[in-house]
């Protein structure tokens, strides 16, 4: 009974250890996101002023792209696509700062959904409310958008749900956007094979498949690298019996240097 009440107290000790850890991620997830947003917005406001006042063209777009993607290794965001976009981001909002806090508290994706497919300003601050209370996945807010939910809500001066929401984001999710690992220019492998998992596992497997796994395959100069990229929230027990089915690895190594000779 006294090992019992004592392993309790413990438990409850350890939970609150995690709920910090929880809390400390979650902040530094929001705090990066918004970051992010605010540093698109501030390169859109520079790209939107240069091109208003005929300083810049299209050539200089171009040319800042280029700079750009020489000068930091691994960043993508700053694409001419991206730069004009983060123009229409700024053009979009800059004359309503009530949403201008509302923007930071969603991804970018969520962010370039909104603001090209949404035309009025009501409707764009409807839809950035709707995804900050729900927290919509990127398919559920483009669902409510293609039903029109706002329009409908208008019209019968009530909130409805244009349909039934399947997938919530939690702040971890946020932090899994694309635009995010580039960001933080991290190894761009992980992120995608994060991805490619996740998309795999949301969009095709069916309700009694495991989750998927990835393998990475590297060889460069005279090492064979193979690693398995486990999926994400498995228990240990899972991966185990994942690590049990899995080929061997020197295996994988012998087939992959015998694929790459035969190339050569």
């Amino acid at each position: 009974m006294i090992l019992s009440m004592k392993n309790n107290h413990l438990s409850v000790q350890f939970s609150e250890i995690k709920s910090r850890i929880i809390h400390a991620q979650n902040q530094a997830y929001k705090s990066i996101n918004q970051e992010l947003i605010l540093l698109y917005w501030d390169v859109g406001k520079y790209v939107f002023e240069k091109l208003k006042s005929s300083e810049w063209g299209e050539k200089t777009i171009l040319q800042l792209a280029d700079y750009l993607t020489n000068q930091i290794l691994g960043i993508k965001g700053f694409s001419v696509r991206g730069l004009y976009r983060m123009r229409q981001f700024y053009a979009t909002y800059k004359d309503f700062p009530i949403v201008t806090p509302l923007v930071t508290q969603i991804n970018w994706t969520h962010n370039l959904i909104i603001f090209s497919r949404c035309k009025e300003p009501e409707e764009r601050e409807f839809y950035l409310k709707l995804c900050i209370r729900e927290n919509l996945s990127k398919r559920d807010l483009e669902r409510q958008i293609n039903t029109m939910v706002f329009e409908r809500t208008k019209l019968g001066n009530v909130i409805v749900d244009a349909l039934p929401i399947t997938s919530r984001e939690s702040i971890t999710d946020t932090f899994k956007d694309s635009y995010i690992f580039e960001f933080l220019n991290l190894p761009e492998h992980l992120g995608k094979i994060s991805f490619y998992l996740e998309a795999l596992d949301r969009d095709v497997k069916k309700t009694h498949e495991k989750p998927s796994i990835g393998v990475i395959l590297c060889n460069q100069k005279d090492s064979t690298v193979v690693e398995y990229a486990m999926s994400r929230h498995i228990s240990p027990t899972l991966i185990a019996d994942y690590t049990m089915r899995l080929p061997d690895r020197k295996l994988l190594q012998d087939k992959w240097k015998s694929i790459i000779q035969s190339k050569e």
